[in-house]
């Protein structure tokens, strides 16, 4: 559903949150940046919850969500590591900043499926709905037409056995 992908990209967006408060908190030393990813995690986290209870029903999505925690989980440890390393004053290296950069980018890649999964049975669902929305004026005006043969037939057969009642019961004062 539409809520399903808007969840995902809630999530991402956090994440990049997370990314620009440890990227300035890095560039700067000044822990006011790491406001943004203090609480990102958690926030993706129930995101990525509320995902997956909106997805129960359907397998694919969950395997796709388990891909997308594991990556999550990977991700927040190495922006972790880098905010700890330099809380004590080590050096961020380059090959770092490339991991998390790899980490961010599968993570990424992990929601577009998920998205991509979701908006194909999105699509399936609507087709569905489509053939519905055809199919159902012509079956209601069908079945008009029907009770309306039926209520004539009815009403025939009501004056035919009237006719007869009166044929008979002329019959029957003239005996």
């Amino acid at each position: 559903s539409t809520l399903v992908i808007q969840k995902l990209e809630q999530a991402i967006s956090s994440m990049k949150d997370a990314e620009t408060g440890q990227r300035g908190f890095l560039l700067t030393g000044k822990t006011a940046f790491l406001g943004p990813y203090k609480g990102a995690y958690l926030k993706t986290q129930r995101l990525i919850s509320e995902v997956s209870a909106l997805t129960a029903d359907n397998a694919l999505q969950q395997a796709n969500l388990a891909s997308i925690q594991a990556i999550l989980t990977r991700r927040m440890a190495i922006l972790e590591q880098l905010v700890s390393k330099k809380q004590h004053q080590q050096v961020v290296s380059t090959a770092d900043l490339e991991e998390g950069r790899s980490a961010m980018d599968a993570l990424r890649l992990a929601v577009d499926h998920a998205e991509d999964t979701e908006s194909k049975l999105l699509d399936e669902r609507r087709a569905v709905l489509e053939r519905y929305t055809f199919v159902a004026p012509a079956a209601i005006i069908a079945m008009l037409i029907l009770a309306v043969v039926i209520a004539s037939l009815s009403y025939i057969s009501a004056i035919r056995d009237v006719k007869v009642k009166e044929r008979l019961q002329q019959e029957l004062e003239v005996k």
